[in-house]
């Protein structure tokens, strides 16, 4: 690829995410249900054009039927499990987003635990109280 339209592409793109930006602005700004979906579809194609991620936009549209995203309105939002649950009410399809980041995997998780748990003083005899009780009966 030339260097001119590499160059070309980056500022269509620069372009594209400030107008992508002004769509879901006046989506949010509509009164009317059918103008905000038409907004928000059209600002989805647009960045599916030019490869823009729409990573903050992703709570205010429903990636199935496309529709603006308002709570009590069009939407139900709930936390279950360490998840934000956004409900569409048109077409009953939910997305689930963590509430915190990653977990983390259970190897790791054990790791920490054992290294929290170990004594400064060494490990403890694995069944200390028999051994307790032994010496004491002897």
């Amino acid at each position: 690829m030339s260097r001119g339209r590499f160059l070309r592409k980056q500022v269509e793109k620069r372009s594209a995410k400030e107008r992508v930006k002004e769509l879901f602005v006046k989506a949010a700004g509509k009164r009317k249900q059918g103008a905000a979906d038409r907004l928000v579809r059209k600002a989805r194609r647009l960045a599916m054009k030019h490869k823009v991620p729409l990573r903050q936009y992703k709570t205010l549209f429903c990636t199935h039927c496309y529709a603006r995203l308002v709570p009590g309105e069009n939407c139900r939002v709930r936390i279950h499990k360490g998840r934000i649950i956004y409900s569409c009410l048109t077409c009953k399809k939910f997305r689930r987003i963590p509430l915190h980041g990653r977990p983390q995997p259970p190897s790791k998780r054990i790791s920490e635990k054992t290294k929290s748990a170990a004594s400064p003083k060494g490990p403890t005899p694995r069944n200390a109280r028999t051994t307790e009780r032994h010496n004491a009966s002897t």
